[in-house]
């Protein structure tokens, strides 16, 4: 008897949890990695990475998104950037229609600590702000 309601409340669980597994978004919106790149640097007063990145909506609805960036750990501890946020300045926000994929160039600026050398050619880490 009790093997019986341990059975029907674990089965009540899994048939609650399966209902709900509709209500979970997934991202639609993705960065296509091998085909995004650092095109180059800048260094003033601000540090700017101009970057091509290649996003994909794998939706069949147009999606709004904003893009920002986290640099490489090498580029704060040389001195480079004084924190690893970077930030899309031009505000853009970025639209792509239903099974779109579309390359955009973005300039993605962070403070200057000082230094001038890049530590390497890596892109920084992109992430998406649905909107």
């Amino acid at each position: 008897m009790k093997y019986n309601r341990i059975l029907i409340v674990f089965l009540s669980a899994m048939l609650v949890l399966v209902s709900l597994s509709g209500c979970i978004k997934s991202i639609p919106v993705k960065i296509v990695d091998g085909e995004s790149s650092l095109l180059g640097f800048s260094v003033t007063d601000k540090v700017e990475f101009l970057c091509s990145v290649t996003v994909m909506n794998t939706s069949d609805k147009e999606v709004e998104f904003t893009l920002c960036a986290q640099a490489d750990e090498a580029d704060v501890n040389s001195g480079l950037l004084k924190s690893k946020t970077m930030t899309d300045m031009s505000g853009t926000v970025y639209k792509l229609a239903g099974g779109e994929k579309k390359t955009f160039e973005v300039v993605f600026t962070g403070e200057n600590n000082g230094g001038t050398e890049k530590q390497n050619r890596l892109l920084p880490q992109i992430t998406l702000d649905i909107k």
